[in-house]
């Protein structure tokens, strides 16, 4: 009986130890595991921050909130000052030296208190361990003290004996099993940052290798994150970073910021959407995020410039309107040069005849008009027919300058200011010389017409594309007229054939280029001639 109650006293003070050393050890494994993860991020931290160069402190602090949302910090504070000399570090807080200067990494305190919680639990768990074991020493005192004689028997004593074993072995099996949980969890949340922070970098690479605009906002409105190729296309300066600003703060009363603001307030899709902003055009596409109880979260917005593929469309337009008109034209052209050539044939025969003054008068106003309107069907035919180009190299400021000496002459009191940069292009000389001879002519009679001190001003210019713009101060245009101006026979002067600017501009389209024509009635007009970027001719 002694011995049975001797066994039980020691059992009981070795599990008494063990939960004594295993609550404590429980809050030491916890704050460990947690002093890892912080170490662990702030290395992450510190690394991600000395990627970016020296003296980039938007970027800095655009990566630091970037961080802070990734990782569920706290806070990140970059301190000024010397980066050889670490602040104190304190509880919750881990310092890293970089190159921008020291930052500290604040970390939030619920995991101290689920770990405090933790020993909390356990404590409770050693109280009621002891108490069970106090009952159970009660127990097993009592039966000792039984007579043998006892109803129970002897079988009994030893049943009491190894409860205390069973207890103790429990108990250590319950230790095991909640160490075994605690490496398993560790474990698993190691392999799940690997994966967040793997996840990050993919996500951050795609968005930067986007060469479309990518704009992502959350439930709010807010902007969460804007690529390069967005900033570019839309003008948006670098800084102040955007996250965390609303669409109407960004982009402004702009059509595409009333675009995409409309579209998130609405939580609506759109598809290739067209925004006219400015010169160009953007197309727009937002996918509303929403999870699979369909409560929405965010909005994606993708877009690219189609600025270049409509002025392709156009150009292509263009040309199959001129081929279409050139087949018109060459129709009636060589009709009308037949039944001329009959006309002309039956004139000169009627010379042969003797006819008084007065027919002679007659006959000689009408073979003037003959020829006018010869001279009018071949200029149709030369814009009717097919251009070929014989391609080298041609100075456009020369052969700017080679035209005014040539109008020199008529120029009179108009005065004529060349200036820009150098222009040097692949094209045909022969028809270049003839297009801005024919846009230069229009400008010095646009100015004669209007009698006063003129002025024409030509720039030639490689921004944003090689150019020659032509400027004078005559008479002008109505700017509804200018797509009747580039079709033949829309002349505004009184011996015009109306075929110098049409002719210009089918010029300037198999060139690659374009032409347009602005101004306003009294106060002059503007001619730009705009030539793709790779006919500039290199070296």
């Amino acid at each position: 009986m002694r011995t049975a109650v001797a066994m039980t006293i020691v059992l009981l003070i070795i599990a008494s130890v063990l939960l004594t050393i295993t609550v404590p050890a429980l809050y030491l494994i916890a704050s460990q595991s947690t002093r890892r993860t912080h170490v662990t991020l702030a290395d992450l931290c510190a690394l991600e921050l000395e990627q970016i160069p020296a003296g980039q402190d938007a970027a800095v602090q655009e990566r630091i909130d970037s961080l802070k949302r990734r990782y569920g910090l706290a806070a990140i504070t970059l301190q000024a000052g010397d980066s050889r000399r670490l602040p104190q570090r304190r509880e919750g807080v881990e310092v890293r030296r970089t190159a921008h200067g020291p930052i500290e990494v604040w970390f939030p305190d619920e995991p101290l208190k689920r770990s405090l919680l933790i020993v909390r639990v356990a404590a409770v768990a050693a109280v009621a361990a002891s108490l069970a074991s106090l009952i159970l020493l009660l127990m097993n005192a009592s039966t000792a003290l039984r007579s043998p004689a006892d109803r129970w028997g002897r079988s009994d004593s030893s049943s009491a004996a190894s409860a205390p074993d069973a207890v103790f072995e429990t108990f250590r099996t319950s230790i095991r099993t909640l160490k075994g949980r605690e490496t398993e969890l560790q474990r698993l949340h190691d392999e799940q940052r690997e994966r967040a922070e793997e996840l990050a970098a993919m996500t951050a690479t795609l968005v930067r290798s986007l060469a479309s605009g990518f704009i992502a906002t959350d439930d709010q409105g807010l902007i969460v994150d804007m690529n390069a190729a967005a900033r570019d296309l839309l003008a948006v300066a670098a800084t102040p970073n955007p996250a965390g600003r609303s669409v109407a703060d960004v982009f402004g009363s702009s059509s595409f910021g009333r675009t995409l603001a409309s579209a998130v307030d609405a939580q609506k899709a759109l598809q290739r959407e067209e925004v006219a902003d400015g010169s160009g055009v953007i197309g727009l596409s937002t996918v509303p995020l929403r999870d699979e109880r369909d409560r929405y979260f965010g909005m994606l917005a993708l877009f690219t410039d189609l600025t270049p593929m409509r002025k392709l469309e156009g150009r292509v337009r263009e040309m199959q309107s001129l081929a279409d008109l050139g087949e018109m034209a060459a129709g009636i052209a060589h009709e009308f040069r037949n039944s001329l050539s009959t006309i002309l044939g039956y004139l000169r025969l009627v010379r042969l005849t003797s006819m008084t003054h007065e027919g002679e008068a007659r006959l000689a106003n009408a073979e003037k008009e003959a020829r006018l309107l010869t001279e009018a069907v071949e200029s149709l035919l030369n814009f009717a027919r097919p251009v070929s180009l014989k391609m080298r190299e041609v100075d456009l400021s020369a052969l700017i300058g080679d035209l005014i000496e040539q109008f020199r002459p008529v120029l009179g009191a108009t005065t004529i200011e060349v200036s820009g940069d150098p222009l040097l292009i692949v094209g045909d000389l022969t028809l270049l010389r003839r297009a801005f001879e024919n846009l230069l002519r229009n400008a010095i009679e646009a100015v004669a017409v209007r009698g006063a001190a003129g002025a024409i001003k030509i720039v030639t210019t490689m921004s944003p594309h090689p150019s020659i713009i032509i400027e004078d101060n005559g008479v002008g245009l109505n700017p509804d007229d200018v797509p009747r101006l580039f079709l033949p026979f829309q002349s505004t002067k009184p011996s015009g054939f109306g075929l110098g600017l049409a002719l210009a501009r089918k010029i300037i389209l198999v060139h690659g280029g374009s032409l347009s024509l602005t101004g306003r009635l009294g106060e002059g007009a503007r001619v730009t001639a705009e030539f793709p970027p790779n006919a500039v001719a290199i070296g």
